[in-house]
């Protein structure tokens, strides 16, 4: 689906014109080209707060990382990491398993980036997730490196 010098994009939410649990669209422009759509991203297990913050795409093994974060005032934060396939179909794409970033021990704050991380001794992968403070003093800025397990889903 991606080759060199292809961009996918999504919105962070569905469009104002769409209805508010409709799936997030994805485009994908090739070597510069306009964006022609190619699917959609279902994010209906996040809570309606919740949106896309950052999209990662793995060609060779044919996934989709997708960061996905909620804020409710005063200091009520979610974030969220989906697997997804990555694949061309009229149907949204349903994640293939999720992590809940905070109950694996995350701090409650701003997550909003995702990157690869450099590959471990055994071979595995890592992705590099970093909060913002936005100025905030109640907030920090965070980088952290994750390992994940080996899974049926995430094969090496």
């Amino acid at each position: 689906m991606l080759g060199s010098g292809d961009l996918l994009m999504a919105a962070e939410k569905p469009l104002l014109q769409s209805d508010e649990n409709a799936p997030i669209p994805l485009a994908r422009s090739i070597a510069g080209a306009p964006p022609q759509p190619v699917g959609s991203l279902d994010l209906s297990s996040a809570a309606p707060a919740d949106g896309l913050t950052d999209l990662l795409a793995l060609p060779r093994q044919r996934r989709l990382f997708a960061l996905v974060r909620g804020y409710k005032p005063p200091m009520a934060w979610s974030a969220h990491l989906l697997l997804f396939p990555l694949k061309t179909t009229p149907l949204p794409l349903q994640p293939l398993i999720g992590w809940d970033l905070l109950g694996v021990g995350l701090p409650a704050d701003n997550w909003e980036a995702l990157a690869l991380g450099p590959r471990l001794g055994d071979g595995r992968s890592t992705v590099v997730l970093v909060s913002d403070d936005n100025f905030n003093p109640l907030q920090s800025s965070w980088v952290v490196v994750l390992a994940p397990r080996r899974t049926s889903a995430c094969p090496s």
